[in-house]
C-alpha cells in the first residue's frame, strides 16, 4: 500500500526530535525558509538566529537575540558584528548557544573550500546532538565536500506548489480588497507564476495587481527575468510556427498528437547540440578529468528519469531544420519554450558547475512539474551515452534532405520570405536542404540575381560533406524515425524507392551550369 512522501515541513519536524545536528536545506528563498522553520519548529519557545557573510550572526527572534547575547558577552551590535562575521568565529560561538537552538547560516557553500569552515562545521555535530541543537545551512545548492559527506543531510526545498500560490494570492487580492478570480483566471496567474520562489511571487503579483485588472503581461516579466537568473537556461523568444516550416510532416504530426493527448506539455526546453553538450561524459567513463561533464549528465539522467520527462531526439545534418522545428514547437502550440544551455552552467569556480545544472533542473521541475518536453539536437550518435538516448522516449528522429514531395512548399515559404516571383525557373535542388533552399533565395535576394545565379554563391551540404551526411544516413537507418515520412528513416539508395538520392553525383554542378549558359543566352 503506498503512502503520500512526507513533506519538507514533516520531515524538519522529524529530525528536531531526533536531534539531527546539521543540515542542508536547497532553498531559492532562505529568508522564506527562515521563516517557516521558526513556525514549525516542536519545542516552541526555541532560540534561532542567523549568520550571513555580511552581518555576522543575529538572533532571529527575540529569545535568539537574548542567547546570542548572553553567549558573545557583548551588547553592542558593531561588537558582534566584529566578532562573528568570520565563519569559523561564528560556528564556535554558537557551541555556547542554549539546548533547542536553531542556528541558520545562509551561503556558507560559499567558504567549503577552505579546510578550517569544513572542520568548524564538524566540530558542531556531536556537541549539537547531545542537546537538540540544528545547524541548518541554507543554499541555492549544496555539495557537501568530502569531510562532511557522512555527517550532513542535504534536502531540496521544491518551489511553491499551487495550494501555496492559491494562499499568496487570496492574501495579496483580499488586502487590495479585489474578488479572487474564477478558476480559469487562477490557472493564468498560477503558470505565469509557477516556478518562482515564493517572496518573488508576492512581489510580482503586488506590482502586476491595477486599479481594474491583473497585467499578465508584467507577470510574465518576472517569470523572464528569473530564467534569465538561471544559469543556462533562458526563454525562447522566436515566433516561427510550423506554418513557417515546409516539410517534415511526420515529425509535425508527433507532436501536434501529443499536444492533443490526455497529459500535454507545459513547457518545450529545447538543448542545442546535447551530444557536445555531454562530450568527455560519453562511453567508457569519457574524457572530461574534472568530472563536471559526468556530473551533468548524470543529474540529467536522474532528471529525466525520476520526474518522467521524456522527448525527442534530433539527428541530421546542418541545415535539415533541427532548430527551426525545436524553435517552432512553442509558438506553434501556444506553450513556453525555454533553452537549456549546459555549456552556460559550467564555472571556473570548484562545485559551481555542480550546483549550476541541479539549479537549472530544479526550475525546470518548478515550472514545468511533470510536464516539461525535452527536443534536443545531435549531430552524432557516437559520443552520446546510451542511456541517455534511452531517456528520448517520444522518439529518436532523423531529418535529412528534403524529399520530392517537402521542396515546392520550402521553395514557396522561401520565395515569399524574401520576395521572389512565383514565375522565376528553380536550380536543380535534388540534394538540398531546407536551409539550402533558403540561402539560396537570401542571396538572390540581396545580389540582385536570378535563383540559377544565386547558387553560384551557395555551396549545398550535401556536396560540402558528403562523407559525413552519408556517414549520419548509414547511423540513422532503420535506427530512427523518419521526420519527413511514416515510419523508420531509410537511407538514400535502391531500397528507399526514390526517397533520396545517391550523394557525391558529379552531375550537379553541371546542370547548374549548363542552366545558367541557357539564362544568359
Amino acid at each position: 500500500m503506498s503512502t503520500t512522501p512526507p513533506t519538507l515541513v514533516q520531515r524538519w519536524q522529524i529530525a528536531r526530535k531526533r536531534s539531527v545536528p546539521l543540515l542542508a536545506i536547497e532553498t531559492p528563498d532562505p529568508g522564506a525558509t527562515i521563516d517557516w522553520i521558526q513556525v514549525a519548529s516542536p519545542n516552541q519557545p526555541t532560540p534561532l538566529v542567523r549568520w550571513d557573510a555580511a552581518q555576522g550572526l543575529q538572533g532571529v527572534n527575540r529569545l535568539g537575540t537574548r542567547c546570542l547575547t548572553e553567549a558573545a558577552g557583548v551588547t553592542d551590535d558593531l561588537q558582534l558584528l566584529q566578532a562573528t562575521v568570520d565563519p569559523v568565529n561564528a560556528l564556535r560561538l554558537m557551541h555556547r548557544l542554549p539546548e533547542h537552538t536553531i542556528a541558520c547560516v545562509l551561503n556558507l557553500h560559499r567558504y567549503l573550500q577552505q579546510a578550517d569552515v569544513v572542520q568548524a562545521v564538524w566540530n558542531c555535530r556531536d556537541v549539537f546532538k547531545r542537546n537538540f541543537r540544528t545547524l541548518v545551512l541554507l543554499s541555492p545548492s549544496f555539495e557537501a565536500p568530502l569531510e562532511l559527506v557522512h555527517d550532513i543531510l542535504i534536502w531540496a526545498e521544491p518551489y511553491p506548489t499551487d495550494e501555496e500560490m492559491l494562499r499568496i494570492t487570496r492574501r495579496l487580492y483580499e488586502a487590495a480588497q479585489r474578488a479572487l478570480p474564477e478558476a480559469e483566471g487562477l490557472r493564468r496567474i498560477f503558470d505565469a507564476l509557477r516556478g518562482l520562489p515564493a517572496f518573488s511571487i508576492e512581489q510580482a503579483l503586488a506590482l502586476s495587481l491595477t486599479a481594474r485588472d491583473l497585467d499578465f503581461e508584467q507577470l510574465w516579466q518576472q517569470k523572464v527575468q528569473f530564467i534569465r537568473s538561471t544559469h543556462g537556461l533562458s526563454f525562447s523568444t522566436g515566433r516561427e510556427t510550423f506554418a513557417d516550416i515546409g516539410g517534415l510532416d511526420q515529425a509535425k504530426r508527433a507532436l501536434a498528437l501529443r499536444f492533443q493527448g490526455p497529459q500535454p506539455p507545459k513547457v518545450i526546453v529545447r538543448i542545442e547540440e546535447i551530444d557536445r553538450a555531454t562530450a568527455g561524459a560519453s562511453k567508457g567513463g569519457g574524457t572530461d578529468s574534472s568530472g563536471v561533464a559526468q556530473d551533468a549528465m548524470q543529474v540529467l539522467l536522474t532528471a529525466l528519469e525520476d520526474e518522467g520527462w521524456d522527448g525527442m531526439l534530433c539527428l541530421g545534418p546542418a541545415g535539415t531544420g533541427k532548430t527551426y522545428f525545436s524553435k517552432a514547437v512553442g509558438p506553434t502550440f501556444g506553450c513556453p519554450t525555454l533553452t537549456a544551455d549546459l555549456g552556460a552552467t559550467r564555472s571556473k569556480y570548484v562545485g559551481d558547475s555542480e550546483a549550476n545544472v541541479r539549479g537549472m533542473v530544479r526550475a525546470i521541475k518548478a515550472i514545468a512539474g511533470a510536464d516539461a518536453f525535452f527536443i534536443a539536437s545531435v549531430n552524432s550518435v557516437e559520443t552520446m551515452d546510451p542511456a541517455l538516448i534511452r531517456r528520448f522516449r517520444a522518439g529518436r528522429w532523423f531529418f535529412d534532405l528534403c524529399t520530392p514531395e517537402e521542396r515546392p512548399p520550402i521553395w514557396k515559404i522561401q520565395r515569399a520570405r524574401y520576395r521572389i516571383p512565383e514565375d522565376e525557373p528553380l536550380p536543380p535542388d535534388e540534394r538540398f536542404t531546407g536551409a539550402d533552399i533558403r540561402n539560396v533565395c537570401e542571396q538572390a535576394h540581396k545580389l540582385g540575381v536570378t535563383l540559377i545565379q544565386a547558387t553560384e554563391y551557395t555551396v549545398p551540404v550535401a556536396l560540402a560533406d558528403p562523407d559525413g551526411m552519408r556517414r549520419l544516413q548509414e547511423a540513422a537507418h532503420l535506427r530512427f524515425l523518419s521526420a519527413s515520412y511514416p515510419g523508420p528513416y531509410q537511407k538514400p539508395g535502391p531500397a528507399a524507392q526514390g526517397r533520396g538520392l545517391q550523394l557525391g553525383d558529379p552531375g550537379l554542378m553541371a546542370d547548374l551550369l549548363e542552366m545558367r549558359k541557357r539564362e544568359e543566352s
